[in-house]
């Protein structure tokens, strides 16, 4: 006749929920940091879309064109934030046409920063001629259940300007 309690060695019970119960956690943690990484890819592609548009634009404009409202600097700005499929914000975006080596704004009409300040340093460029740059920084969010994490995502463009005007 057969025992009537089972064998310890062969008792399989419970063990699927005891597994389930140690890679959940895991398995979503890894789903949500994915999903939120690719927000934040997306993020960057529009940002650098968005600052190439920017660049574009602004090596077409005039230097010496007159406008309704704002400075040519300004101008370009609104185009890269309208771009940016409501990514960026104007206070992100820094705009600026810089001549020679070392970069220096033509005027203060000509960059979003305080005086003749150019957005970055491109002097390794080694090219003297007027360029526009385009800077834009913004942040996204990486989480996932164990922690969170804050990811700038930045894009910097330098066009030459083509000198109309």
């Amino acid at each position: 006749m057969p025992p009537l309690t089972p064998n310890p060695v062969n008792d399989d019970r419970g063990a699927a929920i005891v597994e389930l119960a140690l890679v959940l956690p895991v398995f979503l943690s890894l789903v949500l940091g994915m999903f939120t990484g690719g927000i934040i890819f997306n993020r960057q592609i529009e940002v650098t879309h968005s600052a190439r548009e920017g660049g574009r634009y602004g090596a077409l404009l005039p230097v010496d064109e007159a406008f309704a409202t704002g400075t040519w600097a300004t101008t370009v700005q609104d185009v890269v934030v309208a771009r940016s499929d409501e990514q960026l914000e104007a206070a992100e975006v820094c705009v600026a046409l810089v001549e020679g080596t070392v970069p220096v704004a033509v005027s203060a009409d000509h960059s979003t920063r305080s005086g003749d300040a150019p957005c970055f340093d491109d002097s390794s460029s080694g090219t003297s001629e007027p360029r526009v740059q385009v800077q834009a920084t913004t942040s996204g969010t990486l989480e996932t259940m164990f922690f969170t994490k804050e990811v700038a995502v930045t894009a910097t463009v330098t066009a030459r300007h083509e000198g109309l005007g």
